[in-house]
């Protein structure tokens, strides 16, 4: 494909909504964040969701929060400089009446970006 015709696809996605940015991949870990963690959040009735979420959401720690099948459960990925920073995270959460269980990732199998299958 030419240059032209390629400008004119991308501009046409992006209009679209089908692209939504551009962005570059950097390794965490040569900024100094080499712990992922998954955290499983269960909720009770005195905790406060939505402000936990929007806590998640503001920290620049937490990567993603994903809400499970269950009402009351969130996964949050977190990439962080150390385990105390870790720490300090679950602690916040209980003090909000929130239970968490975090899950350290050793290794990083395989990782993607979403790509849709045109069949």
């Amino acid at each position: 494909m030419s240059a032209p015709s390629v400008f004119s696809r991308v501009r046409r996605l992006r209009e679209s909504g089908a692209i939504s940015g551009f962005s570059a991949r950097v390794d965490p870990a040569v900024f100094g964040y080499g712990v992922l963690a998954f955290v499983r959040v269960e909720l009770d009735r005195a905790s406060d969701a939505q402000a936990l979420i929007d806590r998640f959401a503001s920290s620049p720690d937490c990567e993603a929060c994903y809400r499970l099948g269950h009402a009351d459960e969130l996964l949050v990925r977190i990439r962080l400089r150390s385990l105390e920073e870790l720490s300090a995270h679950l602690e916040a959460i209980r003090r909000s009446g929130g239970r968490a269980r975090a899950e350290l990732v050793v290794r990083t199998m395989f990782e993607r970006d979403f790509t849709p299958r045109l069949v």
